[in-house]
C-alpha cells in the first residue's frame, strides 16, 4: 500500500488517525527518555555524580568495621586472589549496614557466607543478587540513574545507601556506607577509617559511581 493510499485512509477514519498519532507521540516521547536514562547513567559510571546535601541528617548508629583488621584482613574473598584488607571495603560496608538493620555480622562472617553460598565472582567481586542465597534476611534496591535528592530520600527512610567512589577522589574503586549529613557533607562509614568516627564524603571527593541499599526482610 503507498504511503499516498494510507494517508487517504487515515484521513477517512479521523479517529483511527488520532490513535496512530497519539502512539507515534507515545513512542517518541518513551523513547527520547531511554535515551535520556541511557545518557545519564553512563555519565555516572565515567565520571560519577556529586552528591551534596541540602539537611542536616543525625548520623545513624552503625558498627564501624575496618577492611584491614588484623582478625580478617588476610582472608580471601572466595576463590580469588583479593583480600578483605585489599578489597574488602564493600564487605565491610554490607556489615556496618546491616548492623543498622539489628543483623550483626563481621566482615568474616559475611565473607565465609559469601564464599559458601556463590555470592562471588572469580575475581572477587560481589553477585548482588546472589546476597539472599548467603543471607535471607536481606535483600538489595537501587537506581543506575541517581543524585543527591536520592541519597537523602533513602537516610530519611531509615536506609543506608552504601555508595561507589574513588579513593581520594582519583584512585581506585572504594565503597562507603553513607550514614548522614552535617547540611555540607554527607557523612560515611568507611572501612579505611582507622579512628572508626564518620568521615565526610569529600575526602573521597563527593562524587559516586554507583549505589546499593539493604532491605531487611524479616
Amino acid at each position: 500500500m503507498s504511503i499516498l493510499r494510507i494517508i487517504r485512509k487515515l484521513r477517512e477514519r479521523p479517529i483511527f488517525a488520532a490513535i496512530i498519532v497519539s502512539l507515534i507521540a507515545v513512542i517518541i516521547i518513551v523513547g527520547a527518555l531511554i535515551f535520556r536514562y541511557g545518557f545519564l547513567y553512563l555519565r555516572i559510571k565515567s565520571t560519577g555524580v556529586s552528591l551534596k546535601p541540602s539537611v542536616e541528617i543525625t548520623p545513624r548508629a552503625v558498627t564501624y568495621y575496618l577492611q584491614n583488621d588484623p582478625k580478617w584482613a588476610s582472608e580471601p574473598l572466595g576463590a580469588s586472589g583479593s583480600t578483605l584488607g585489599g578489597a574488602g571495603c564493600l564487605v565491610s560496608s554490607i556489615a556496618s549496614a546491616m548492623s543498622y538493620h539489628g543483623l550483626n555480622y563481621t566482615p568474616q562472617e559475611i565473607n565465609g557466607l559469601f564464599t559458601e553460598n556463590g555470592v562471588y565472582t572469580e575475581n572477587g567481586k560481589v553477585i548482588w543478587m546472589n546476597i539472599k542465597n548467603a543471607i535471607p534476611e536481606m535483600d538489595y534496591e537501587y537506581s543506575r540513574v541517581f543524585d543527591s535528592g536520592t541519597i537523602e530520600s533513602l537516610l530519611m527512610e531509615g536506609l543506608l545507601p552504601i555508595i561507589e567512589v574513588k579513593v581520594r577522589g582519583i584512585g581506585i574503586s572504594h565503597w562507603v556506607t553513607v550514614i548522614g549529613s552535617d547540611g555540607v557533607d554527607f557523612l560515611i562509614m568507611d572501612p579505611l577509617n582507622q579512628s572508626k568516627t564518620p568521615s565526610k564524603l569529600s575526602v573521597h571527593g563527593n562524587r559516586a559511581y554507583a549505589y546499593r541499599v539493604l532491605i531487611k526482610l524479616i
